[in-house]
């Protein structure tokens, strides 16, 4: 697929495809990050204790980062920044690139962005927030290999951060 004022492009019914396809990746990123960063806040460090105590597998990992939360609570904030704000903009481009091509200019591309903005504050906000705080300790360990492997790649980033910020 090739877009309009891109070098050898064509637009076609696909290009609307593609960009709903990019609007799911950018919601759902989005709100598997608000939802994941809500149950780490909100589990209860003595149930992780318990889990762990009980064996439960992921709970020790879990426990780990819950113990060093501002830096794994970092890593979710660089990467929901990155759907939430990088992802829009690219996505806007396309869109505004698209809807040229099709004649929708104007208010097609204010009524496209607005509903993103919506989309993106209903499912990739507030419903994943309230899901990851009524599902807490689950969620916090389906999440807690990724978040460590995200964390472990993340670090020089968060040390740089940590460097920036006052004491």
């Amino acid at each position: 697929m090739s877009v309009s004022g891109w070098p050898g492009a064509r637009v076609s019914v696909s290009d609307f495809l593609v960009l709903a396809g990019l609007v799911v990746v950018l919601v759902a990123g989005s709100a598997l990050c608000s939802g994941v960063e809500a149950a780490l806040l909100t589990v209860n460090p003595l149930r992780v204790h318990e889990m762990v105590a009980r064996g439960v597998p992921g709970a020790q990992l879990l426990q780990s980062l819950k113990n060093r939360l501002g830096r794994v609570l970092v890593v979710l904030v660089v990467v929901n920044n990155v759907f939430n704000i990088f992802g829009s903009l690219m996505l806007g481009a396309l869109a505004a690139v698209i809807f040229r091509h099709h004649g929708l200019q104007g208010s097609a591309l204010t009524a496209f962005s607005f509903s993103f903005t919506v989309l993106v504050i209903l499912m990739g906000e507030i419903l994943p927030k309230a899901f990851g705080t009524r599902m807490a300790a689950s969620t916090s360990l389906l999440a807690a290999p990724t978040l460590a492997l995200l964390t472990r790649l993340g670090t020089p980033l968060i040390v740089l951060l940590e460097r920036l910020m006052p004491s």
